[in-house]
């Protein structure tokens, strides 16, 4: 277990209020790239290339998860970009 983005950046909790919302936002990417690289694409390998509603329904599946993942990244743009400009050379933050 690794300590949650709020724990290790309280002290700039003031500065960034949307640090906590990280940890959720990536444990869901983790989560929907498992179901994509554990899950659906390995269903590829076992149909059969005539099973027509199953190939639908795997790639069904798999546009839900890439929709997820961009929505989930989306998300963590700006508490990212508050880090790095904290972080940065001659940052105004530091």
């Amino acid at each position: 277990m690794l300590p949650s983005f709020a724990a290790q950046f309280a002290h700039l909790l003031p500065t960034a209020p949307t640090l906590p919302e990280l940890d959720a936002a990536f444990a869901t990417i983790l989560d929907s790239a498992g179901a994509i690289y554990g899950d659906i694409l390995p269903g590829f390998r076992a149909i059969l290339s005539a099973d027509e509603a199953m190939i639908a329904a795997l790639l069904y599946d798999l546009m839900q998860q890439s929709d997820q993942l961009l929505m989930k990244f989306d998300t963590t743009l700006e508490p990212m970009n508050t880090l790095i400009k904290h972080y940065a050379i001659g940052s105004e933050l530091s």
